[in-house]
């Protein structure tokens, strides 16, 4: 890898980990409005 790919790859598995977060959180949030 060179450093400009190592940024991107790092940018993008943030991105990624941001968005899994966010849907996590709203799936909680649904779930105990339904129960």
């Amino acid at each position: 890898f060179t450093e400009g790919e190592m940024g991107y790859a790092s940018a993008i598995g943030t991105f990624f980990f941001f968005i899994v977060m966010i849907m996590t959180m709203a799936q909680m949030r649904l779930g105990r409005e339904k129960a």
